[in-house]
């Protein structure tokens, strides 16, 4: 995953009001979320993937985009 993105529009997390990394609200999580390098994110997509049982190229896709592929 991009951790290192410097597009704020393309990362994942933002700064809170005191500087601390947190997910970006349209990640999913609903309240704030102290960012955790993205592994959060990747359990909370890979447990939505198996529940829908979604293909492996769906996945594929769905990550490339994330990682900017």
């Amino acid at each position: 995953m991009i951790q290192e993105e410097l597009d704020p529009d393309k990362r994942l997390w933002e700064y809170d009001g005191d500087g601390i990394q947190i997910y970006k609200l349209e990640c999913g999580f609903g309240t704030k979320t102290l960012w955790d390098g993205g592994h959060a994110f990747y359990m909370k997509k890979l447990v939505e993937h198996d529940q829908s049982c979604t293909s492996w190229n769906d996945r594929m896709e769905f990550w490339g985009k994330i990682n900017g592929r």
